[in-house]
């Protein structure tokens, strides 16, 4: 089947500054690069079917290893019906 990240909604306060579709291992993502009440971050968006497999800490050993995540321990991860978010590299938008 191909599938494309089009229809991942936005928050309206959020502002997406880069995304791209990319893979984790072989599994398909959109690499999303965003800023939120006063933080800049950095989201992979998997369709949740994809990663049901995968338990929080498989998860989020598949991203670590696919992007360039600077402190694990700081992941934050929200599984939905369609979509499975993982959120890292937060950092204070003003420096």
């Amino acid at each position: 089947m191909n599938r494309t990240f089009d229809d991942v909604e936005v928050e309206p306060d959020t502002r997406v500054a880069f995304q791209k579709p990319t893979t984790a291992g072989d599994i398909p993502a959109l690499y999303q690069q965003w800023t939120w009440a006063g933080f800049d971050a950095t989201s992979l968006i998997f369709y949740s079917e994809d990663v049901s497999h995968l338990d929080d800490v498989a998860l989020g050993a598949l991203v670590a290893t696919a992007a360039k995540v600077k402190s694990p321990d700081d992941m934050t991860m929200s599984r939905g019906e369609k979509y499975t978010f993982v959120n890292f590299n937060f950092v204070r938008a003003d420096g």
